[in-house]
C-alpha cells in the first residue's frame, strides 16, 4: 500500500527545483564555486560544467523516482543480485 506523505512530496519538489536551477544557472554556479581542477585534470578542460550538469540531471531523476514512490522498488530490483553478499554468516 502506497501512502501519500506531504513532507516527502514537498522535499522532492524542492530538490527537483534545485536540480533545474543548477541546470539553468550552470555557468554562474561554476563562477561562484570555481573550476574543479581534479575533474579537469582527469577528464579534460571544461568538464566542470559537464560534471555539474550530470549531477543536476541525476538529482532530478532520483527525486522523481522518490516522489513517485518508485525508488524503493527500483532499488530492490537493482540490488537483488547483491543480496547474497550482504546476508551475513550463519553460525552453527
Amino acid at each position: 500500500m502506497v501512502m501519500f506523505n506531504l513532507s516527502h512530496f514537498l522535499l522532492g519538489l524542492f530538490l527537483i527545483a534545485c536540480g533545474v536551477i543548477m541546470m539553468k544557472f550552470n555557468f554562474k554556479l561554476v563562477d561562484i564555486t570555481g573550476r574543479q581542477d581534479w575533474i579537469e585534470d582527469k577528464l579534460g578542460s571544461g568538464t566542470t560544467y559537464l560534471a555539474y550538469q550530470v549531477f543536476a540531471v541525476s538529482l532530478i531523476i532520483i527525486d522523481i523516482t522518490l516522489v513517485s514512490r518508485l525508488g524503493s522498488t527500483l532499488f530492490n530490483v537493482i540490488s537483488s543480485p547483491f543480496k547474497g553478499l550482504f546476508a551475513g554468516f550463519k553460525q552453527s
